[in-house]
């Protein structure tokens, strides 16, 4: 009886922590859903107008991470642009500020589209985690260390 108590725990422990956001719902109720069968979207990470990292996702591959862009660096500091392009892209993609999904976060939604594109020099936070300097504002494309992407 312990044992599976354990499992059944584990598994509900297991899905609230992996679990994906839902589709994507407006103020005024309106629910955004694919009904394209087979769609494909790929969403690009763009530094000085050159494609740097691609995420292609799909019907049966929607969701995407990276808990950094790479071994050798601690932040990828020159993100400019996030373009998506595909036969629907109705995507979340969340930018996290340090590597692992850690630190500030930014939501952005790809607005039920087949192409498009954020400029990351016009959204900036506040960066306060210097007490000697006070409070610092950051543009997003300084940052982004890591990514979760999920489409449907």
């Amino acid at each position: 009886m312990t044992k599976l108590f354990f499992i059944a725990l584990f598994a509900i422990l297991f899905t609230l922590t992996f679990a994906q956001p839902d589709v994507r719902e407006d103020i005024n109720g309106t629910k955004y859903n694919s009904n394209i069968s087979n769609w494909n979207c790929a969403v690009n990470f763009v530094r000085e107008g050159k494609v740097v990292k691609t995420e292609t996702l799909n019907t049966d591959d929607s969701d995407a991470s990276a808990r950094s862009f790479g071994l050798l660096n601690t932040n990828n500091d020159d993100v400019d642009a996030i373009s998506w392009s595909g036969t629907s892209c109705q995507c979340w993609i969340i930018l996290f500020e340090d590597r692992g999904y850690d630190g500030n976060s930014l939501g952005l939604w790809t607005t039920n589209s087949t192409q498009g594109s954020y400029d990351l020099t016009t959204f900036t936070y506040m960066e306060d985690s210097d007490i000697i300097t006070k409070d610092d504002y950051k543009q997003w494309n300084e940052v982004v260390s890591s990514y979760h992407i999920y489409c449907f």
